[in-house]
């Protein structure tokens, strides 16, 4: 009856939700599939890293992120970006599975020998239809936000290779969009309010710049930045992709960029920048929210930076000249440097303004960011961060790239320089020495880095990249504070090992398969496409084999899995399979399973979840008419034989049946434990009496073999009359386990205990838990009780 109700009133909540209203009233197309479809939304935190998530986390910024860690079933994973660290490179990897897509983030075409950023449209375009060629984008069929390609998504708005907002417009009478508007009041309130908030700050910060008199022009631009990005650019993200949830569309990647648009000029760890982490974990927790009421799919939510940010000085107020000075130093008088002093490279502030399809606005006020160049120019540097480029008209020869890389070093303090070598190597040169790359990356970045090897190979890459210069110009070097090229207090593009240090949060079941520990953009391409085709990864706590002598625990499940009908009344054995795999758990103890029923499809539910799982199973049929039959199973990774399965006895003969299974685990360390699954009566007297046969006969049978464990879906809370009968002889793990105990039933809004392990003394119980993930909320009408014991 509650599960009933549960369930209308979850339809009532998406039915009247903004989302699904607005979707509706605006007549978008949706997509024709069933809910138990996946769906995938990844949320890229732009130039987060790993170190200041984890700051974050621990100082109480990103209250939602850590819930993921500690009750959703989430893992940390460490997420190295490649080079360059820029999110071009980053998405061109994701996206279409192809390495350092760009040399850097401007560089020069040598199609068209023009200098581009990868803000402009054209440039972003071009590089797309590039590394596109014959690939399948990892967006194909989704929609994407605020990313530099698009990713093949039939949808994708303020992208820079994509139009922005204005064809939506263009398909939505301008009535309905106001009634929609009016629906999201409470948002533009909220947003109201944020932008209050965030002018005055802005304009503060510039007051108070004001009385030092500097950068009063970039701290103007950076309130535009600010309240467009930050905040209106952010809304607008959430809302739209909260309604392509309710749409029921493959897969949604979307980009927060907020926190990277003020570390730039503010430093990563600059209590300016932290403070947008609250607002985008708010708005990924609300858009989680509508994802998991989405009526269309099962939708995982993924979160993940592509890159860091590193502490940065300013070369020029390093040195005490530019770096476009010390190239004509270095390479000598007599060849010309080409530099725009109005519209340099390190001009980039309003260019992501640009991009985020305000472009006309902010054109009129401020002008375009970066002139046409053409090939009249002899030396170029392209500098845009801690990673620049050095261009020449007629090439150098390698003896006069050498002498050029270390005059830029030992004399102009650039704090490493990376000259090509024919074949797949490069030297870098730095003050302390030259390396040959990648041969000595330990030598040169130590045993500290933690992606030594793959920052040397990916800069030998960016090297002989076809758009590279002469030599790339490095910001970055082992005993040295990093320098961008720009005026940047934060900066990324380089090797550094914070700025190519970002993170992937995923789910535990995520079919990650990387043999390092830790991911690239495309070890993460590839999880994205394997979740698309439906696979989930098995988790095994025993592929390795303990060493003698050596205590392993066991962990135990016990789960009413309610037929595989969910809280939304879609039947999915699959949603029980992820939260027992995510429960990363050695045996399992299901009740309330079907086989062959029409009601579920006439599937095998118990095989169906043992395949998914990899696990062995044993299932006895409590209730068995003609081919249908309804009862019990208990599944393990472990070695495990059937010792007994039968009927426990009732009073009505038109009650429900109800039985037991016992069978014999081996732990990794090749001792036998007996454990026994069973379902009883919803009847106090009937309870009563079954739990009277179990101890008398089933568990003193069981303990002449050694320890036992008793477990399931008792029906009974603490202290209940049938409780009682079996705690005379076996003790209540979720009792005498550290920490609290709590209820089982019902999984929404859980009310009381009556899923419980008992055990014989000799069993100790190190941890107990009940999984009161999104997931397991939503999957049956009971959470899995969780026990981790040593016997």
């Amino acid at each position: 009856m509650i599960a009933r109700w549960s369930r209308r009133w979850r339809a009532l909540r998406r039915w009247s939700s903004r989302s699904e209203l607005a979707v509706r009233w605006l007549g978008l197309p949706v997509s024709d599939v069933q809910r138990d479809h996946d769906g995938l939304i990844m949320i890229q935190i732009d130039g987060l890293s790993r170190r200041e998530l984890e700051n974050a986390i621990e100082q109480g910024r990103m209250p939602f992120l850590k819930s993921l860690l500690d009750r959703q079933g989430y893992r940390l994973h460490s997420f190295y970006s490649g080079l360059p660290s820029s999110t071009p490179a980053v998405q061109g990897e994701l996206f279409y599975g192809i390495k350092t897509a760009v040399p850097a983030f401007g560089f020069v075409d040598h199609e068209t020998n023009q200098s581009v950023l990868m803000f402009s449209p054209d440039a972003a375009a071009k590089v797309q239809k590039r590394i596109s060629d014959g690939k399948i984008g990892l967006l194909h069929g989704g929609s994407s936000y605020c990313n530099i390609y698009d990713g093949g998504a039939n949808e994708s708005h303020f992208c820079a290779a994509s139009i922005g907002w204005d064809q939506i417009l263009r398909a939505i009478r301008p009535s309905r969009l106001a009634v929609v508007a009016i629906g999201y009041w409470f948002s533009l309130v909220r947003a109201a309010g944020l932008v209050f908030i965030e002018i005055w700050l802005g304009l503060f910060d510039f007051l108070r710049r004001a009385i030092t008199g500097r950068e009063l022009w970039q701290e103007l631009l950076m309130i535009v930045s600010r309240v467009m990005v930050a905040i209106g650019l952010r809304e607008l993200t959430i809302i739209s992709a909260s309604m392509d949830a309710a749409r029921g569309l493959p897969i949604i990647h979307l980009n927060l960029l907020g926190y990277d648009e003020h570390a730039h000029r503010r430093g990563p760890s600059s209590r300016f920048a932290r403070w947008t982490l609250k607002g985008i974990d708010r708005c990924i927790g609300r858009l989680a929210s509508a994802a998991n009421l989405s009526g269309r799919r099962d939708y995982d939510v993924w979160v993940y930076s592509d890159h860091g940010q590193e502490t940065t000085t300013t070369y020029e107020a390093l040195v005490g000249n530019s770096i476009q000075d010390a190239c004509q130093s270095a390479v000598g008088n007599h060849r010309r440097l080409s530099v725009d002093d109005e519209h340099g490279w390190s001009n980039q502030r309003v260019g992501r303004a640009q991009w985020l399809s305000a472009g006309g606005l902010v054109a009129q006020l401020f002008g375009t960011s970066l002139p046409d160049r053409n090939d009249s120019q002899t030396v170029r540097v392209a500098d845009c961060g801690p990673l620049g480029l050095l261009y020449c008209e007629t090439p150098m020869t390698c003896q006069q790239r050498l002498q050029v890389a270390s005059s830029l070093v030992h004399e102009h303090q650039v704090p490493m320089v990376i000259v090509r070598q024919p074949g797949p190597s490069a030297l870098a040169i730095t003050s302390g020495g030259q390396y040959n790359l990648p041969q000595e990356s330990t030598k040169l970045f130590g045993d500290d880095h933690p992606f030594a090897d793959e920052v040397s190979t990916d800069l030998v890459r960016v090297s002989h990249h076809r758009d590279s210069g002469e030599m790339v110009l490095s910001g970055w070097c082992p005993d040295r504070c990093p320098v961008s090229f720009a005026i940047q207090a934060g900066a990324h593009a380089g090797p550094g090992p914070i700025e190519t240090h970002g993170f992937a949060l995923l789910p535990s079941d995520a079919p990650v398969n990387s043999p390092k520990s830790f991911l690239r953009p495309k070890d993460l391409r590839a999880t994205a496409m394997r979740f698309r085709d439906g696979q989930q990864n098995v988790v095994s706590r025993h592929s390795v084999t303990p060493e003698a002598g050596t205590t392993r625990t066991l962990r135990l499940m016990t789960y009413n899995v309610h037929s595989c009908l969910g809280m939304d009344g879609q039947l999915s054995p699959k949603r029980i399979a992820r939260v027992i795999a995510q429960a990363d758990v050695d045996v399992v103890a299901l009740q309330e399973l079907d086989v062959g029923r029409p009601r579920s499809g006439g599937i095998d539910q118990a095989h169906e979840i043992a395949r998914r799982l990899c696990m062995d199973h044993h299932f006895h049929a409590a209730l068995h008419i003609e081919e249908e039959r309804y009862g019990d199973a208990i599944l393990s990774r472990l070695p495990m034989r059937l010792i007994r399965s039968d009927e426990l006895p009732f009073t009505k003969p038109y009650r429900e049946r109800r039985g037991a299974i016992w069978v014999e685990v081996t732990t990794v360390q090749g001792r036998p434990i007996q454990i026994i699954n069973t379902h009883l009566s919803l009847y106090p007297n009937e309870r009563k009496q079954q739990a009277f046969v179990l101890t008398d006969q089933w568990v003193s049978a069981a303990r002449l073999k050694g320890p036992v464990v008793l477990c399931g879906d008792f029906n009974a809370t603490p202290n209940a009359p049938a409780h009682r009968a079996i705690t005379r002889c076996l003790q209540d793990l979720h009792e005498v386990a550290p920490g609290p105990t709590t209820a089982t039933w019902f999984s929404h809004r859980p009310l009381t205990r009556i899923d419980h392990v008992f055990a014989s003394d000799e069993v100790i119980a190190t941890h107990a838990e009940v999984i009161a993930s999104d997931l397991a909320k939503i999957a049956s009408d009971h959470l899995p009780l969780v026990v981790e014991i040593e016997a």
